[in-house]
């Protein structure tokens, strides 16, 4: 079975997701009870997806419905993204969200 861990930490004004393994639709029923504590999380909301394997089309759909959320709702969201995924979500037209950075500031 595939899976994905997800580490949230907050800070001051800053919420860090660090999500692990595959962000896939096989991910997405464990995922379903943490989307209402990102999109809602405030200030800036960094994911974290360096050390995701694999990203479909249901983990695509995941982070564009979490983005629309913070977007509507006028809240700043960062993707930080290996090479593979940062790629794939540049294709996918999530090219403003994504930071090369390894560490916001």
């Amino acid at each position: 079975m595939n899976m994905v861990n997800v580490t949230v930490s907050t800070e001051q004004d800053r919420t860090l997701a660090i999500f692990d393994g595959e962000l896939t639709i096989y991910a997405m029923e464990s995922l379903s009870p943490i989307l209402p504590e990102l999109a809602q999380s405030e200030g800036l909301l960094t994911v974290d997806l360096s050390a995701v394997s694999e990203l479909d089309g249901s983990g695509f759909q995941f982070l564009q419905i979490l983005i629309r959320h913070r977007r509507a709702h006028s809240a700043r969201t960062e993707i930080i993204a290996g090479d593979a995924v940062h790629t794939r979500l540049y294709g996918l037209g999530l090219a403003e969200a994504i930071s090369n950075q390894q560490e916001v500031a």
